[in-house]
C-alpha cells in the first residue's frame, strides 16, 4: 500500500509550510484503515498519532476482513503511545475476496 509513503510526502511537504501558513493551526483528519498483518498501516498510524504539531486526527477507522479486531489492535497502538484522546471506530468488513475488484479491473 502507498498509504505511508502518501503521509510521509504530506508530512514533509506539505504539513509543515500548510500550518506554519495558516497560523499553527492543525488539520483534521480522519483515518480509514484497513490495519492488518503489514506493517503499512501500523506506521501510518504511528506518523499521525506523532504529528500532532500539525495534525487534528478525529478518528480511526477500521475497515478490514476482520474489522472488530482491527479496531482492538488500533486502540493498541494508540493507548502504547498514550493517545486514547482519538475515538477509534468500527468499519464495514470487505466483502470476500472473490467479490473484490482487482486494482486495475483487468479481470
Amino acid at each position: 500500500s502507498s498509504i505511508p509513503f502518501s503521509l510521509f510526502l504530506w508530512v514533509a511537504l506539505v504539513g509543515k509550510s500548510a500550518a506554519e501558513s495558516h497560523g499553527g493551526a492543525r488539520q483534521p483528519l480522519i483515518l480509514d484503515s484497513d490495519y492488518g498483518p503489514f506493517i503499512d498501516d501500523v506506521f501510518a498510524l504511528g506518523l499521525l498519532l506523532n504529528s500532532d504539531d500539525i495534525i487534528d486526527l478525529k478518528l480511526v477507522l477500521a475497515t478490514s476482513d476482520r474489522p472488530e479486531l482491527s479496531a482492538q489492535c488500533m486502540a493498541a497502538q494508540m493507548l502504547f503511545s498514550e493517545r486514547t484522546d482519538i475515538k477509534v471506530a468500527v468499519g464495514a468488513s470487505f466483502p470476500p475476496y472473490e467479490e473484490r475488484g482487482s486494482v486495475c479491473a483487468l479481470e
